[in-house]
C-alpha cells in the first residue's frame, strides 16, 4: 500500500471514529471497552467500504431480491487508532423479499456473514439488521451483532453500513430497476485479545 492510500485510509479512519464515538458512548460500548481493556482485551475499530447488489434490480413489484454484498475493512485497536493491526473482508449472498418502497425500510431475520482476515483467519458474524432511511441513505444498523464462531469468537460487534443517496436512485431508477449500491462501513469489535 502506498504512502498515499496509508495516509488517506488513516485519514478516513480518523474521521469515521470522530463520527462514530459519539454514538458508542451512547449505547454503552465505552463502558464494556473499559472492563474488557482491564481484561487484557481490546476494542477493534474497523472502517471500510460497502457495495451491495440486487438480483433481479429492484422494481415497485413485491418479490424475492438476491442480495449480494462486499466490504472491505482497515482494523485498528481504538487505543492506537494510527496503528492499523489487520485488514478484513467479507462477500455475502442471502435473499429478501422486498420492493422500491420497502427497500429502505426492509426488515430480516438475523444474518450470519464471514468475515475474512488478512492472516487467513475467518470470523462468523451475526447479526439482525436494521434498515433505516436517514436524510435519502440508506443506513443498516447491525444490532445486536456478535462473533459466534472462528477469530474473536464471543466478541460483541457494532456494524453501520452506509448507502449514500439511495432515496434518489430508488426514485429515479425503479422502472427498471435498481441494482447496485456503494457506501461505507464500520465495525466495532468489542473483546479482541490484546
Amino acid at each position: 500500500m502506498s504512502t498515499q492510500n496509508v495516509t488517506s485510509v488513516r485519514r478516513t479512519f480518523r474521521i469515521m471514529l470522530s463520527l462514530f464515538v459519539p454514538i458508542l458512548l451512547a449505547i454503552g460500548v465505552e463502558t464494556t471497552s473499559s472492563q474488557v481493556h482491564a481484561q487484557g482485551l481490546a476494542t477493534l475499530q474497523c472502517v471500510g467500504g460497502h457495495s451491495a447488489t440486487w438480483t433481479p434490480g429492484v422494481t415497485n413489484a413485491l418479490e424475492t431480491v438476491t442480495v449480494s454484498t462486499q466490504s472491505n475493512w482497515t482494523c485498528v485497536n481504538a487505543l492506537d487508532p494510527l496503528n492499523i493491526l489487520a485488514n478484513a473482508s467479507s462477500t455475502n449472498t442471502f435473499q429478501v423479499q422486498f420492493d422500491c418502497q420497502s427497500l429502505l425500510s426492509m426488515t430480516s431475520p438475523p444474518i450470519t456473514w464471514t468475515i475474512q482476515w488478512n492472516n487467513g483467519d475467518t470470523s462468523t458474524y451475526t447479526f439482525t439488521p436494521a434498515v433505516t432511511d436517514e436524510d435519502g441513505n440508506l443506513v443498516v444498523a447491525a444490532a445486536n451483532g456478535s462473533i459466534t464462531g472462528g477469530r474473536f469468537k464471543g466478541a460483541a460487534v457494532v456494524g453501520t453500513y452506509i448507502l449514500p443517496g439511495l432515496a434518489a436512485v430508488v426514485q429515479n431508477g425503479c422502472i427498471k430497476g435498481v441494482t447496485s449500491a456503494t457506501g461505507t462501513s464500520t465495525l466495532t469489535i468489542v473483546g479482541v485479545p490484546l
